[in-house]
Protein backbone atom coordinates (compact mmCIF):
# COMPACT_ATOMS: atom_id res chain seq x y z
CA UNK A 1 0.00 0.00 0.00
CA UNK A 2 2.68 2.47 0.89
CA UNK A 3 4.73 1.35 -1.95
CA UNK A 4 1.70 2.26 -4.50
CA UNK A 5 1.48 5.63 -2.82
CA UNK A 6 5.23 6.66 -3.27
CA UNK A 7 4.59 4.88 -6.80
CA UNK A 8 1.65 7.57 -7.47
CA UNK A 9 3.36 10.40 -5.83
CA UNK A 10 6.27 9.57 -8.19
CA UNK A 11 4.29 9.47 -11.59
CA UNK A 12 2.37 12.82 -10.34
CA UNK A 13 5.99 14.30 -9.99
CA UNK A 14 6.89 12.93 -13.47
CA UNK A 15 3.68 14.35 -15.08
CA UNK A 16 4.29 17.57 -13.28
CA UNK A 17 8.22 17.79 -14.34
CA UNK A 18 6.98 17.12 -17.91
CA UNK A 19 4.23 19.58 -17.94
CA UNK A 20 6.69 22.22 -16.60
CA UNK A 21 9.23 21.60 -18.85
CA UNK A 22 7.02 21.81 -21.91
CA UNK A 23 5.81 25.10 -20.83
CA UNK A 24 9.49 26.30 -20.64
CA UNK A 25 9.81 24.97 -23.88
CA UNK A 26 7.16 25.96 -25.74
CA UNK A 27 8.12 30.07 -23.96
CA UNK A 28 11.81 29.64 -25.55
CA UNK A 29 9.90 28.84 -28.99
CA UNK A 30 7.90 31.64 -28.92
CA UNK A 31 11.30 34.08 -27.66
CA UNK A 32 12.95 32.76 -30.68
CA UNK A 33 10.23 33.19 -33.20
CA UNK A 34 9.69 36.63 -31.65
CA UNK A 35 13.59 37.51 -31.48
CA UNK A 36 13.50 36.05 -35.72
CA UNK A 37 10.48 38.51 -36.57
CA UNK A 38 12.47 41.57 -34.75
CA UNK A 39 15.47 40.59 -36.93
CA UNK A 40 13.51 40.83 -39.75
CA UNK A 41 11.68 44.00 -38.98
CA UNK A 42 15.74 45.59 -38.26
CA UNK A 43 16.66 44.74 -41.40
CA UNK A 44 13.41 45.77 -43.21
CA UNK A 45 13.93 49.18 -41.76
CA UNK A 46 17.45 49.37 -42.17
CA UNK A 47 16.65 48.57 -46.08
CA UNK A 48 13.78 51.36 -46.05
CA UNK A 49 16.19 54.19 -44.66
CA UNK A 50 18.55 53.68 -47.57
CA UNK A 51 16.19 53.35 -49.95
CA UNK A 52 14.42 56.73 -48.65
CA UNK A 53 17.98 58.42 -48.89
CA UNK A 54 18.61 56.92 -52.55
CA UNK A 55 15.46 57.88 -53.57
CA UNK A 56 15.44 61.80 -52.00
CA UNK A 57 19.23 62.19 -53.19
CA UNK A 58 17.54 62.75 -56.26
CA UNK A 59 20.08 60.56 -58.02
CA UNK A 60 18.87 56.98 -59.13
CA UNK A 61 17.79 54.42 -61.70
CA UNK A 62 14.50 52.31 -62.28
CA UNK A 63 15.19 48.89 -64.23
CA UNK A 64 12.01 47.88 -65.92
CA UNK A 65 11.85 44.02 -65.81
CA UNK A 66 8.46 43.55 -67.23
CA UNK A 67 5.85 45.55 -68.51
CA UNK A 68 1.67 45.38 -68.30
CA UNK A 69 -0.14 47.09 -70.70
CA UNK A 70 -3.66 47.58 -70.75
CA UNK A 71 -5.62 44.96 -71.76
CA UNK A 72 -3.03 42.74 -72.58
CA UNK A 73 -0.59 39.94 -71.55
CA UNK A 74 2.45 40.98 -69.21
CA UNK A 75 5.62 41.37 -71.35
CA UNK A 76 9.06 39.90 -69.60
CA UNK A 77 11.65 42.52 -71.02
CA UNK A 78 14.78 40.67 -70.35
CA UNK A 79 15.36 40.67 -73.62
CA UNK A 80 14.05 44.24 -74.64
CA UNK A 81 14.91 46.30 -71.38
CA UNK A 82 14.04 50.12 -70.31
CA UNK A 83 15.09 52.52 -67.75
CA UNK A 84 14.14 55.65 -66.22
CA UNK A 85 17.27 57.93 -64.86
CA UNK A 86 16.44 60.38 -62.43
CA UNK A 87 19.54 62.95 -62.07
CA UNK A 88 17.95 65.92 -59.89
CA UNK A 89 15.41 68.11 -61.40
CA UNK A 90 15.72 65.92 -64.83
CA UNK A 91 14.40 62.48 -65.65
CA UNK A 92 15.19 60.34 -68.64
CA UNK A 93 13.39 57.06 -70.06
CA UNK A 94 13.70 54.88 -72.36
CA UNK A 95 11.12 52.33 -71.79
CA UNK A 96 9.59 49.88 -74.76
CA UNK A 97 5.54 50.22 -75.09
CA UNK A 98 3.32 47.44 -75.66
CA UNK A 99 -0.69 49.16 -76.12
CA UNK A 100 -2.92 51.35 -78.06
CA UNK A 101 -1.59 54.68 -79.12
CA UNK A 102 -3.73 57.53 -80.21
CA UNK A 103 -0.83 59.15 -82.37
CA UNK A 104 1.52 58.25 -85.01
CA UNK A 105 5.00 58.81 -84.20
CA UNK A 106 6.73 59.94 -87.68
CA UNK A 107 9.97 58.22 -86.65
CA UNK A 108 8.11 55.28 -86.32
CA UNK A 109 9.51 54.56 -82.74
CA UNK A 110 6.55 53.51 -80.25
CA UNK A 111 8.51 53.89 -77.09
CA UNK A 112 7.82 55.79 -73.97
CA UNK A 113 10.84 58.34 -74.19
CA UNK A 114 11.14 61.45 -72.60
CA UNK A 115 14.38 63.21 -71.85
CA UNK A 116 13.09 66.79 -69.72
CA UNK A 117 12.72 68.76 -66.63
CA UNK A 118 10.84 67.45 -63.82
CA UNK A 119 7.58 69.07 -63.13
CA UNK A 120 4.95 68.69 -59.72
CA UNK A 121 7.58 66.41 -58.04
CA UNK A 122 6.19 64.58 -55.08
CA UNK A 123 7.53 61.86 -53.09
CA UNK A 124 5.98 60.26 -49.90
CA UNK A 125 6.75 58.39 -47.61
CA UNK A 126 4.53 55.39 -46.50
CA UNK A 127 6.41 54.62 -43.12
CA UNK A 128 3.78 52.00 -41.63
CA UNK A 129 4.10 49.80 -45.26
CA UNK A 130 7.72 50.61 -45.62
CA UNK A 131 7.50 52.00 -49.12
CA UNK A 132 7.85 55.50 -50.47
CA UNK A 133 6.01 56.74 -53.52
CA UNK A 134 7.38 59.70 -56.14
CA UNK A 135 4.76 60.67 -58.47
CA UNK A 136 6.62 63.46 -61.27
CA UNK A 137 5.29 64.83 -64.59
CA UNK A 138 7.54 65.42 -67.58
CA UNK A 139 7.03 66.44 -71.21
CA UNK A 140 8.40 64.05 -73.85
CA UNK A 141 8.79 65.03 -77.30
CA UNK A 142 4.76 65.46 -78.28
CA UNK A 143 2.68 64.31 -74.83
CA UNK A 144 3.06 65.02 -71.26
CA UNK A 145 3.76 61.74 -68.92
CA UNK A 146 2.37 61.31 -65.41
CA UNK A 147 4.41 59.03 -63.95
CA UNK A 148 4.07 57.09 -60.52
CA UNK A 149 6.49 54.74 -58.91
CA UNK A 150 5.70 52.40 -55.52
CA UNK A 151 8.59 51.89 -54.32
CA UNK A 152 9.14 49.16 -51.78
CA UNK A 153 11.93 48.54 -48.89
CA UNK A 154 14.01 45.77 -50.90
CA UNK A 155 14.51 48.34 -54.05
CA UNK A 156 11.35 46.70 -55.80
CA UNK A 157 9.23 49.13 -57.60
CA UNK A 158 6.31 49.62 -59.49
CA UNK A 159 5.68 52.78 -61.84
CA UNK A 160 2.54 53.40 -63.69
CA UNK A 161 3.02 55.91 -66.77
CA UNK A 162 0.02 57.77 -68.08
CA UNK A 163 -0.19 59.98 -71.31
CA UNK A 164 -2.74 61.61 -73.20
CA UNK A 165 -1.61 60.27 -76.24
CA UNK A 166 -1.97 56.65 -75.56
CA UNK A 167 -3.17 53.49 -72.87
CA UNK A 168 -1.32 53.86 -69.44
CA UNK A 169 1.29 51.36 -68.58
CA UNK A 170 2.46 49.86 -65.72
CA UNK A 171 6.42 47.98 -65.53
CA UNK A 172 7.86 46.25 -62.69
CA UNK A 173 11.83 46.53 -61.56
CA UNK A 174 14.10 47.42 -59.20
CA UNK A 175 15.43 50.59 -58.21
CA UNK A 176 19.53 51.28 -57.62
CA UNK A 177 22.22 53.70 -57.48
CA UNK A 178 22.40 55.45 -61.22
CA UNK A 179 24.99 53.65 -63.12
CA UNK A 180 28.08 56.30 -64.15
Amino acid sequence: MIIMKVQHRVLGLILLMMFVSGISGYAQKGEKKQSRKNAKQEKMMKSYEEIKELVSGGSFMFNAKRAFPTGHRSVDLTTNPGTIVIENDSANADLPYFGRSYTSSYNGDLGIKFDGKIKDEKLEYIDKKYMLRYLFKVKGENELFNVSMDISSDGGASVNIISQNRNSISYNGIIEKKSK
